[in-house]
């Protein structure tokens, strides 16, 4: 299940629950590195620390209720997740290097030293890609054990009934955030920001669980949250590399080569300030009991009138509209010849056709753990036009029954293959005992040169039969 509690779930029950699942996937996660590729590792390492922060948020909601339970519980997940953070740092530098000359832009002025700033951080990152991390590695020990003994802890969880359960953390996290936003915008260190941020991240867990209450009012909420926490996450990236520049020496090359990226960070920084500001005034322009009691409300009416009525859906389907999509898909598919390297349960997909002409196909899909999407196709073969758009729930719930007889069930894995990621799919229902494997390309050059390796199998990317589509459709066609 999702990030969030169910209709009708009792609150300590459900809380329970979800705490549970979370800690289960992250040990998951770290007993499956071992088996992974240096590649893979990092994007491991990454759901480990997700899971840890996801769980930290929801003590926070029901501190009140766990007494002197809250501070070794938060102070295991925190030493666990520190454990996790310096194996793939170097990484994560590189990337938010590359992702800041995109956006800004690079000046001609300075653009040799930004060049020979780039070599260093991927030669630090390729580095530390090609280091695997042994199951035994003391880090992930220490990790794993940590986990472990939260989650003991929250199976003992014995919490008040009802909102009473989650209404005092709540005030105390909206209120943490006010005050947090002020501060950072009175006296904007790169500490004072990080600090809001931690609380804006903690919001956006706690209105994640209770969205299901409302959706058509928090689930813009919980969008713009993610939003704001976004930005001061990239903000919190460049304030590391501006620091790691400014203090280390010739470790990063060049003077002239660290002040040009500690300049191009602190410029960036400023733009996204400039919009954190601006939304976070208005996520936080209530008072913290006004807040809450709005929660409440929608809590309470929740459980007497049951699940929102679903309104206004046209307009909320024109609404998407004005959201930017991605427009073109290069993918090449494959049938899988061996056994691919799986690692842990994957996502469970389901998805149906609501509307197929031809080489036109409208679609519904719901993933766990991700947004359900609209997607609307055209062409065929290994590029393609595609549009793509968030749904909240209700609109989902609209959709899908108009998609019946024409839906399939999968889950996938994602795998990581030569600097692409692959997607392996596993199908169940009448198509069980299909695997197909699909890998997406940013370019024509490097969808043309992609090597499939040895566990790939025939390529039917110009085989109809194998289309999603057509499956959903007439099931798998004999040759």
């Amino acid at each position: 299940m999702g990030f969030r509690l169910e209709h009708g779930e009792p609150v300590g029950k459900g809380l329970r629950r979800i705490a549970v699942e979370r800690l289960d996937d992250a040990i998951e996660r770290l007993d499956g590195l071992a088996d992974l590729d240096p590649a893979e590792t990092e994007a491991a390492i990454h759901g480990v620390r997700k899971r840890a922060k996801e769980v930290r948020g929801l003590l926070r909601l029901v501190r009140p209720g766990l007494g002197d339970g809250y501070g070794w519980a938060n102070r295991g997940l925190r030493e666990a997740a520190a454990e996790m953070a310096s194996l793939r740092d170097a990484q994560a530098l590189a990337r938010t290097f590359t992702d800041l000359r995109r956006s800004m832009g690079d000046d001609s002025s300075n653009r040799v030293e930004l060049d020979a700033l780039q070599r260093v951080l991927d030669g630090r990152a390729a580095a530390a890609s090609a280091a695997a991390v042994a199951t035994d590695d003391p880090r992930v020990l220490r990790c794993r054990e940590g986990f472990v003994e939260v989650r003991r802890g929250v199976k003992r969880w014995d919490l008040p009934k009802g909102f009473g359960a989650v209404a005092d953390g709540l005030e105390a996290t909206y209120r943490r955030g006010r005050v947090g936003l002020r501060v950072a915008r009175e006296d904007p260190t790169d500490e004072h920001v990080h600090e809001w941020r931690k609380t804006v991240k903690h919001l956006w867990y706690q209105t994640r669980l209770l969205e299901p209450t409302a959706p058509s009012i928090l689930g813009p909420l919980v969008h713009r949250l993610d939003d704001l926490a976004d930005d001061l996450g990239d903000d919190h990236d460049l304030a590391v590399l501006a620091h790691l520049l400014e203090g280390d020496g010739d470790g990063f090359g060049a003077g002239a080569q660290r002040r040009a990226g500690i300049q191009l960070a602190r410029h960036h920084q400023n733009d996204l300030r400039h919009r954190a500001f601006g939304l976070g005034a208005r996520v936080y322009a209530e008072k913290p009991t006004a807040f809450v009691t709005r929660m409440e409300a929608y809590w309470r009416i929740d459980r007497s009138l049951g699940a929102e009525p679903r309104a206004g859906t046209i307009a909320d389907l024109a609404e998407l509209a004005d959201r930017p999509p991605r427009t073109v898909e290069r993918e090449r598919k494959f049938l899988v010849a061996g056994p691919p390297p799986l690692v842990g349960d994957g996502s469970r997909i389901r998805q149906g056709y609501f509307a197929i002409d031809r080489n036109v196909s409208a679609r519904v899909r719901e993933r766990s753990g991700w947004a359900s999407t609209m997607t609307v196709k055209s062409g065929s073969g290994a590029t393609r036009t595609e549009l793509e758009w968030e749904l909240v729930p209700e609109i989902f719930d609209v959709l899908w029954p108009l998609a019946e007889g024409r839906c399939i069930e999968k889950t996938r894995h994602e795998v990581a293959v030569d600097g692409h990621t692959a997607e392996v799919d596993v199908f169940g229902g009448p198509l069980e005992g299909l695997c197909l494997v699909e890998v997406e390309f940013d370019g024509d050059e490097a969808m043309t040169a992609f090597v499939p390796p040895a566990w790939f199998g025939p390529e039917v990317t110009l085989d109809e039969r194998y289309t999603n589509a057509r499956l959903a459709v007439h099931g798998l066609e004999e040759t």
